[in-house]
């Protein structure tokens, strides 16, 4: 059982990240979409469509080839990174530094600015123990199924809010007024998302509370 969650969690994924266009198996609960064998047909057509694509395009364009040994790869390049250096004032690595020298570099250099502020400045981490792989992985998909409800959640609330902006457009006393309802209620309706942010990096950021400011601190 916890073999097939894992699977249904990590394809839900996967679907729902290369845009599968077949919503039975791309939305609603993960845990019953590839329990028919209708669905089940549709995500083997699905996968050996997007199989056939990722072939023809390879075989049309391929690949250069992989860095050196040795080198940094890509992912040293990636914006993330980027804004790290730029945060820490480091400068721009060389082309054939490798991961390990990059992230030691990165500790080097937060341990200088940690040591001109106070111990407590940050706060303890709350994870203070090592985690096993497999200990991740499980934690990954727990970290998914909570997203996935707390999704659905905020989806169920702002079609809630959507209804009740619609039910005033209905009173005596706003007919007229409808597009100043609309301006002022759609820059904010834009900005509320059914997505969470929340990843595993954020647990490794999170801090104990605050005892001056009474927050739990991490990622915003």
């Amino acid at each position: 059982p916890d073999d097939t969650e894992g699977f249904e969690m990590e394809m839900s994924s996967f679907l729902s990240e290369f845009g599968c266009p077949y919503a039975s198996v791309s939305s609603g609960d993960s845990a019953q979409r590839f329990r028919t064998k209708e669905n089940c047909l549709l995500l083997l057509d699905y996968l050996l469509t997007e199989l056939q694509a990722a072939q023809m395009t390879h075989a049309n364009h391929p690949r250069p080839p992989s860095t050196p040994t040795g080198q940094a790869p890509a992912s040293l390049h990636s914006g993330e990174l980027k804004a790290i250096c730029i945060t820490l004032g480091m400068s721009r690595p060389p082309a054939n530094i490798t991961t390990f020298q990059f992230f030691t570099g990165v500790e080097k250099k937060l341990r200088e600015f940690l040591s001109k502020v106070p111990q407590d400045h940050i706060g303890k981490p709350l994870m203070k123990r090592a985690m096993a792989p497999g200990q991740w992985a499980q934690l990954d998909i727990i970290n998914r199924k909570l997203s996935e409800e707390y999704r659905i959640r905020r989806e169920m609330l702002l079609k809630r809010l959507d209804v009740t902006i619609q039910s005033f457009n209905w009173s005596d006393r706003t007919k007229g007024r409808e597009d100043a309802v609309a301006q002022a209620f759609r820059p904010k309706r834009q900005g509320l998302s059914t997505q969470t942010n929340i990843i595993l990096a954020d647990l490794l950021a999170a801090r104990e509370v605050d005892t001056h400011h009474g927050v739990v601190l991490g990622r915003k």
